[in-house]
């Protein structure tokens, strides 16, 4: 770096890999990746400038006048991985934990035996991975033959209340459709019952949110009106119920994603269930497990493209509230914070990357870490960035 090629055996990394790196990190600014659907994610384009820039140009090696030598030989058709989670065990088995305890009954504190509710919260800053780490746990749910659902906070979907929850239940609905033509069609008349059962007469207050419910609810009648805090009340009471239902039939792990963007209805929502209480003797098997970017929360304010500047969220008051639930007893919260790799899970990152033994991709790690500091999406960006270009 630092305007010279750097010469680890025969590996040529080039000064434009830290060029790499902060293209990287702009983009990857909480800034940057404000969730807008519809809207392109600038990031391409100016991955494509810097790509096709002369500045990215790799400096190889030229041997006895053959073709260029690289340390590592890579697929013309290499890809980024899924290759599991490297440096991650300690925080894992939390979340292992938590998921025993709510599937298996595994809770020696007996806190939810008392019908409290399990929650994990899951901080750390941008490219931290967060999402994976969470959905880490999705094909576990599913062997056990629970439901992994999941629904994402958009910047953009601020004033839609409850669409996170929409997103994450019409994932539900899905698999149920799929699931009643198969062997678990069985399960669906029992969650049928099951839902039927504890939301009474109030199911249409469900279905006006997600129509297709009515596979599980059937068709619904009107309910009487009543004033807008007492309506807001009986649809917390009815979601909650329906949310337990579930889950006394099979597992089910609703994973909220980038808790930052989230607005105050769904918190409120969020609030209710985690305050919600199973029957002593009607066992649950809900797990909530939430994700944010822990930058400057409590401070920061949503500003969307067209400059109108929203109020917080107050995402610090829900957490505090949250912690307050846990001391008295009345919930049970495991928190988890993702931080940077250290360089020994970094180079385990990239070795399973280029599909390379430990030992041999030890000093380029050290190059990329040394510009990465461990962010395990900067290093992933910078590694597919130097293959595309012969840079290894």
């Amino acid at each position: 770096m630092h305007g010279r090629s750097l010469s680890c055996s025969r590996l040529r990394i080039t000064e434009s890999s830290s060029d790499c790196v902060k293209v990287v990190q702009q983009q990857h600014s909480p800034q940057k990746m404000q969730s807008k659907p519809g809207v392109a994610c600038a990031e391409q384009p100016k991955m494509n400038s810097l790509q096709s820039s002369s500045s990215f140009r790799a400096k190889k090696r030229e041997s006895g006048g053959g073709p260029s030598s690289h340390c590592f030989k890579v697929d013309n058709d290499w890809t980024i991985q899924n290759s599991g989670l490297c440096g991650r065990d300690s925080e894992l088995s939390l979340l292992q934990q938590a998921y025993e305890r709510v599937a298996n009954n595994k809770d020696p504190d007996e806190v939810i035996a008392r019908g409290c509710q399990e929650l994990v919260l899951i901080r750390g800053h941008s490219g931290t991975g967060k999402s994976s780490f969470a959905t880490s746990i999705a094909n576990r749910v599913k062997r056990d033959s629970g439901f992994f659902l999941t629904g994402k906070f958009e910047l953009a979907a601020l004033r839609d209340p409850y669409a996170v929850f929409v997103s994450a239940f019409q994932q539900f609905v899905g698999e149920l459709e799929c699931d009643g033509a198969s062997e678990r069609q069985g399960v669906v008349h029992r969650l049928q019952q099951a839902v039927q059962e504890a939301t009474g007469n109030e199911g249409k207050l469900l279905t006006d949110m997600l129509p297709s419910l009515e596979i599980l609810l059937g068709r619904q009648t009107d309910i009487f009106n009543v004033n807008c805090n007492e309506a807001l009340h009986r649809f917390q009471l009815v979601f909650s119920k329906f949310c337990r239902a579930i889950s006394e039939i099979a597992p089910l792990v609703l994973f909220l994603d980038d808790l930052q963007w989230s607005d105050t209805s769904s918190l409120d929502l969020l609030m209710s269930l985690v305050q919600s209480r199973s029957p002593i003797n009607r066992r649950s098997s809900l797990l909530i497990v939430c994700a944010y970017r822990d930058e400057g929360i409590g401070t920061e304010r949503h500003t969307p493209t067209n400059g109108t500047v929203l109020p917080e969220s107050n995402l610090s008051f829900y957490l505090d509230r949250f912690a307050s639930l846990s001391m008295s007893g009345a919930l049970r919260l495991t928190n988890v914070h993702l931080r940077d790799l250290d360089e020994n899970s970094t180079n385990a990152l990239v070795a399973r990357q280029l599909k390379r033994s430990f030992d041999s991709t030890t000093r380029l790690t050290k190059v990329i870490h040394r510009n990465c500091h461990g962010n395990p999406f900067h290093t992933l960006q910078l590694l597919r960035l130097m293959v595309s270009k012969e840079d290894l």
